[in-house]
This record gives C-alpha cells, sequence and structure tokens, in this order.
C-alpha cells in the first residue's frame, strides 16, 4: 500500500478529529478521488462527514447516494445520508406540504436504526410529529402512526435546559415526556381509551420528572378515559384532583359534565356556570354553553336557555362555521328574528349574572378580611372571626382594585384549590366581594 495513501489517510484524520472540517475535506478528496481502489468505507464516509459538518448538505446527499449506488451498504454512509437529508428538508419543516415532509422522513426510517442515537432516526420522527400536531383538523391516526414509530425505552430522558428571551433559564420536557404527551392524546382523540388510561399511568409510573405541569394532564387526559369507558366514580376521583390544581375552564366543565352524570347534578351545574365565567375564548366553549341551556331548559328556566341557544348560533356565524341546523330549529321554533339577535358580547354580558348565581349556589360563603397582599400584588390573604386564612387571587376580587387592601371586610365563597408550596389540597377564596357591594 503507497505510503503517501497511508500518510494522507493519517492527516485526513487527525484533521477530522480535530474539527478542521475543511482542511480534512481537501485530504478526503484526494484520497477519494486519487486512490479510489485503495479507499476504505471508511475513507468515504470521511468525506461525507466533513460535508455535512461544513452544512454542505446537498453536497454530502449527492456523495452517499453515489457511494450506496456502487458499493456495499454501510451504516455509517447511510447515517450521513440520513442526516443531510433531515438537515435539508426535514428539521424546521411547516406543516404545509406534510405529503413531502413525510416522503423524506420515510426514507430517513429506512436508512437508520431506531436503537442507534448517532442516527437522526428520533429527531425526525419528532419533527414530523410537531409539523401534524401544527395542522388543523388535528389527524390523530396519522399522528398516532408516527409516535408508534418510536419506542419509549429507548428515548432519552435527559432534560435540555435553554436561555428564554427574558435572559432566565428554562427547562425543557425530555424525548420520552413529549412522546407520552403525543401518544396518549392522540390515542384518546381516536377514542382508544383502554390504552390511552394505560400509557398515562405508564408515563406517571416511569417519568421522573415533569414539566408544563404535565404530571396534572396525564391525570385529566386519564380521567376522560375512565368516564367514557364508564367507569365515571374513578374519574371523578382523579378529576377531583386535577381540578384542585387547574382552573382552567375546561376542566370545569368536564368535572361539571361527570358530576352531573353521576346523578351529583347541583355541583356538576354550578361548575358549569364557573366555567362559563373563566377566561377563555367564547367560541371554543360552545359545547359548555349547549351543556349550560340543557340544564337551564331541565330546571324551569327556558328564556335562559334559549339565550344560550342564540349565544351558539352568534358564535357560529361570527366564525363563519357551518349552520348547525338543530340550533335553527329551536330557534326559529320560538320565533327568533335571526337578523336581530344582539351580539355575541351582548348575550354574554346579560347571562353573566344568571352565571355567577348559578356557580355561587353550591359553593360555602363566608364573611373575612382582607389580611395582607403578596408583594407581586397579584394575590392575597383573607381571614375569617375564627382566624382561619384562604388564599384569593386579585382577578377573582369584584370590586375597584383600590378597595382589596389590608382590613377590608368582605364577602366571599370557598372553592378547591391547591398548596403547591405544600403540596396538599386546600380551600381558596373565590368570589371575593367589599361587605358595600353585597
Amino acid at each position: 500500500m503507497p505510503m503517501e495513501y497511508i500518510e494522507l489517510c493519517q492527516k485526513a484524520s487527525e484533521l477530522r478529529k480535530k474539527g478542521l472540517y475543511a482542511d480534512a475535506l481537501a485530504c478526503y478528496e484526494e484520497l477519494t478521488f486519487g486512490f479510489a481502489g485503495l479507499c476504505t468505507s471508511w475513507d468515504y464516509w470521511g468525506h461525507a462527514y466533513c460535508l455535512l459538518k461544513l452544512n454542505k448538505w446537498r453536497e454530502a446527499e449527492t456523495f452517499c447516494r453515489s457511494y450506496r449506488e456502487k458499493e456495499e451498504p454501510f451504516q455509517p454512509i447511510d447515517n450521513v445520508l440520513a442526516w443531510s437529508l433531515y438537515y435539508q428538508y426535514i428539521k424546521g419543516a411547516e406543516a404545509d406540504d406534510t405529503k413531502l415532509l413525510t416522503g423524506y422522513a420515510e426514507e430517513v426510517l429506512a436508512l437508520c436504526r431506531k436503537e442507534d442515537k448517532y442516527s437522526p432516526y428520533t429527531a425526525t420522527v419528532f419533527q414530523v410529529l410537531e409539523a401534524l400536531s401544527r395542522k388543523f383538523p388535528y389527524p390523530a391516526e396519522t399522528i398516532l402512526q408516527w409516535a408508534e414509530q418510536l419506542d419509549a425505552g429507548l428515548l432519552d430522558e435527559n432534560t435540555v435546559e435553554v436561555n428564554r428571551l427574558d435572559g432566565k433559564k428554562m427547562e425543557l420536557a425530555s424525548r420520552r415526556e413529549q412522546y407520552y404527551m403525543i401518544l396518549t392524546r392522540a390515542l384518546y382523540e381516536c377514542a382508544r381509551y383502554e390504552e390511552c388510561a394505560e400509557k398515562c399511568d405508564e408515563a406517571l409510573s416511569h417519568l421522573t420528572a415533569f414539566h408544563y405541569d404535565n404530571d396534572v394532564w396525564f391525570r385529566r387526559r386519564k380521567a376522560l378515559c375512565l368516564f367514557y369507558m364508564g367507569n365515571t366514580t374513578e374519574a371523578i376521583e382523579l378529576m377531583r384532583g386535577v381540578f384542585a390544581r387547574k382552573k382552567d375552564w375546561f376542566v370545569r366543565f368536564e368535572l361539571g359534565e361527570m358530576l352531573i352524570n353521576s346523578g351529583k347534578k347541583d355541583e356538576g351545574a354550578s361548575l358549569l356556570a364557573s366555567a362559563a365565567l373563566e377566561r377563555g375564548d367564547p367560541e371554543k366553549k360552545l359545547k359548555l354553553y349547549a351543556a349550560l341551556a340543557r340544564w337551564f331548559d331541565n330546571n324551569g328556566k327556558h328564556e335562559t336557555a334559549m339565550a344560550h341557544y342564540t349565544l351558539i348560533w352568534q358564535l357560529r356565524v361570527a366564525q363563519g362555521w357551518k349552520e348547525d341546523e338543530e340550533i335553527r330549529s329551536r330557534l326559529e321554533n320560538e320565533k327568533v328574528d335571526l337578523s336581530t339577535i344582539p351580539s355575541a358580547d351582548n348575550l354574554i354580558q346579560k347571562l353573566f349574572p344568571q352565571w355567577e348565581e348559578l356557580a355561587n349556589s353550591n359553593r360555602e360563603k363566608m364573611q373575612g378580611v382582607i389580611q395582607k397582599l403578596l408583594p407581586n400584588g397579584k394575590a392575597g390573604f383573607i381571614v375569617t372571626v375564627d382566624g382561619k386564612t384562604y388564599y384569593f387571587e386579585l382577578r377573582n376580587f369584584k370590586g375597584r382594585r383600590e378597595e382589596a387592601s389590608p382590613g377590608r371586610r368582605v364577602k366571599f365563597f370557598l372553592e378547591d384549590g391547591y398548596d403547591a408550596r405544600k403540596q396538599r389540597s386546600v380551600k381558596n377564596a373565590v368570589q371575593v366581594m367589599p361587605e358595600k357591594n353585597c
């Protein structure tokens, strides 16, 4: 074997290991073109690898494809080809042309081994899942097919720390945690409730750290699955734990429906009304408004029920959505002139007092004095005559901001909450009203 070839191989390898890829590439080019008959698969890999590291992805792709046409398969070369495809066509891809994206992704997966940590196999699947998740409507079946290309046991559970725009550090969820969130959502959307509940349990038992309160969201998803499987009692117990920590309108709505279904109609209806009062886009609350309409209708408040159906109609019109024939029929039967219906904002404003009355109908009413406000100005504590203290958020204060000061006598209602610092369930004050407004 010529000494010139041996020396050139050593030089190319040393330069590559030092990260001097441009100089190394020049040596590899001389090797693969001048000593083609002597070069090993590793020499060709070194050439392709340097192209990849220099971000010459198209050249790397062409070089690897040329090698594969002439030589026996070599996994390191296949990995470089896969990475070149990943950087060109997959990383950061939008959801506009998922057919093109998934086509390249399928080629990448065919080139790689799932268990090979040096390949872009896992990164490719996650890129496809992220792109598909941005599509509307949510393509659950397709997402599930791609999620099933992964193996939870092979996914990294290490977290990644990044800098936020404000300069603070933020820890991101691990690949394994992301996988379970994507998989369980897809299973739930596909109505595969038993499998979804099992995977939620698997995530809760196998993951050692959770981000963005994902432990709560796994429990919520499991509770919904149990409910749809007919296990209402266990579903309610689990969802109460979720509600103690999360006050989102949809959590209130879901727990409320479960309670109504189990016969606890007053408590359930109170939660439905509180969901209507809670922050959230009205156009996303159509099912909630329909549930409230049914409740008011069943309790002899037909006019209020019709106001909810009218609200649903207006929200659908505002969004340009397809007409709901059932709603149209209800309104026409009541001789409602669809051309003169008040705006959705006006309807919500008129319904607000009735929602508040229903929401508070199943809550314990209390009296007390604002003890102190926290330094952040967003929350505080109320003390009652028997010395008990209750946390409240300023957004739940039903008076002028300047009235929320220490010493102010107030009336309020109690609602289940969660003390994150002490990690236990508590009662919090809501609908806090200065005495003079009561």
